[in-house]
């Protein structure tokens, strides 16, 4: 990324880099976004452009997760989940490194090492979404 002065990445992890290269990106992304460089899954442009907003505007990494609200109106309280390039800042206790469950099944446990395994720890965040709306080539507000 230094190299090529870029601020931000995205990568196709789901699941050529597995298919090509027998291995996942997690590990690798999730070291690049503790080091300021922000990098999001599966080709997702606006998460990365998300990540990067985050980054220079509190001066830490930033995550990417999955998330939803399975606590009905409980405004402090969601599920995120991912499988995962979140920086090791972001996790809380022991961390494991290993396969990618739900890809390991289908194109085999050898070409699916480098995921990082844990919680995120517990505390404050910043939910933040850049989106677009692809069919009217805009912005979306």
């Amino acid at each position: 990324m230094e190299e090529n002065e870029l601020d931000a990445s995205c990568i196709q992890c789901w699941d050529s880099v597995q298919k090509n290269y027998g291995c996942a990106t997690c590990l690798t992304m999730s070291m690049m976004g503790e080091r300021l460089m922000p990098s999001a899954c599966e080709v997702d442009l606006t998460g990365a452009v998300s990540m990067y907003a985050l980054t220079p505007a509190s001066g830490a990494p930033s995550g990417f997760l999955d998330w939803n609200s399975n606590y009905e109106n409980d405004p402090n309280k969601c599920v995120s989940v991912h499988c995962s390039n979140y920086p090791r800042s972001f996790m809380a206790g022991e961390i494991e490194i290993g396969d990618l469950d739900v890809l390991g099944e289908s194109l085999g446990r050898e070409n699916c090492f480098g995921a990082v395994k844990g919680r995120v720890a517990p505390g404050d965040m910043t939910y933040y979404r850049v989106t677009t709306q692809d069919t009217r080539g805009r912005a979306k507000r």
